[in-house]
């Protein structure tokens, strides 16, 4: 699902960054979601599918689709027909445009993310830092980073830019 077409506003502009780290930006992707599949009979669908579901499979039924942000990253939203009538985002799945996860603000940041040159020279780097200061990040370090890596001790977080 490439999010532009019916969304406008500020949610068009949102990227999966913007949703690994604002529970609001979630919610409004997930009401757009919402509202634009309401009247291509997704009720009617859920009806007929939570009704197999439960009969045949002894599970709920839903639909997992990715979102993919006008700079390439994508989430995951899941509408389950038992529950809220909804899309909620899947946590844990807002992936950078070159696939990186993201670690979600209520997560833990640590580990190590990899970058090259874009063919416009540039790098996604700087959105992983931003998206590490958002959360309070130390970061150690400046340049152009090949990797940054990140360290949580539970209380703060300290992210290195490597260089080479």
């Amino acid at each position: 699902w490439q999010l532009g077409g019916p969304f406008s506003g500020p949610i068009g502009g949102f990227s999966a960054f913007d949703i690994a780290r604002d529970g609001n930006a979630r919610v409004l992707v997930g009401g757009a979601l919402t509202n634009h599949c309401w009247g291509c009979g997704l009720p009617q669908i859920g009806l007929l599918a939570n009704a197999f579901a439960s009969a045949f499979l002894n599970a709920p039924a839903g639909i997992m689709v990715t979102v993919r942000f006008s700079d390439g990253s994508t989430a995951r939203y899941a509408f389950r027909f038992n529950k809220n009538w909804e899309f909620t985002y899947e946590p844990g799945s807002a992936r950078s445009p070159s696939g990186q996860s993201i670690p979600d603000i209520e997560a833990s940041p640590a580990g190590t993310w990899y970058f090259t040159a874009t063919p416009d020279g540039g790098t996604e780097a700087e959105a992983f830092i931003n998206h590490f200061r958002a959360r309070g990040g130390n970061i150690i370090g400046a340049g152009s980073p090949a990797r940054i890596t990140c360290t949580w001790d539970g209380q703060t977080l300290t992210c290195t830019i490597h260089t080479t």
